[in-house]
């Protein structure tokens, strides 16, 4: 199905979402894409009562054939270099969310593609205030146009 695409998949620290995110890992790698992992220092380096970091990217490392890219050295290539057809984020978390959507992170290359949104209810105003800001930027999308 997307032979010859290459998606980059970020993993930022909703740890809680995490094994639900390596799933849809494996779900893509069986497209036959090529899969550029991405982890956030946090998902790298922080053991949790969900998990250990390194039993994480030892798995995302598996499904994907590749190290995972866990600096910012490393990722910087990504943009300018336009490696990715697309890049996923998932689990996003609202800090990740946020800044995509006041221009902190702005992908060179490729569609972003915000996904596996956990939100407490006292943030889900500012979840939807921030993919709003994303859509009419990107697009010009108003909430109207739903």
């Amino acid at each position: 199905m997307f032979e010859g695409k290459t998606f980059g998949f970020g993993f930022c620290g909703s740890f809680c979402t995490l094994a639900e995110s390596i799933d849809a890992l494996e779900e893509l790698a069986q497209t036959g894409c090529k899969i550029v992992p991405v982890v956030s220092y946090a998902v790298a380096n922080t053991d949790t009562r969900f998990g250990k970091a390194a039993d994480f990217t030892a798995r995302i490392e598996d499904i994907c054939r590749t190290k995972v890219i866990d600096s910012i050295a490393g990722a910087e290539p990504i943009g300018p270099k336009k490696l990715l057809d697309m890049m996923i984020v998932m689990p996003c978390t609202g800090n990740t969310l946020a800044k995509l959507a006041n221009g902190l992170l702005l992908p060179e290359s490729g569609t972003v593609t915000v996904s596996g949104m956990d939100t407490k209810d006292e943030e889900k105003d500012l979840v939807k205030l921030n993919v709003m800001s994303i859509l009419n930027k990107k697009y010009g999308i108003v909430e109207g146009d739903f």
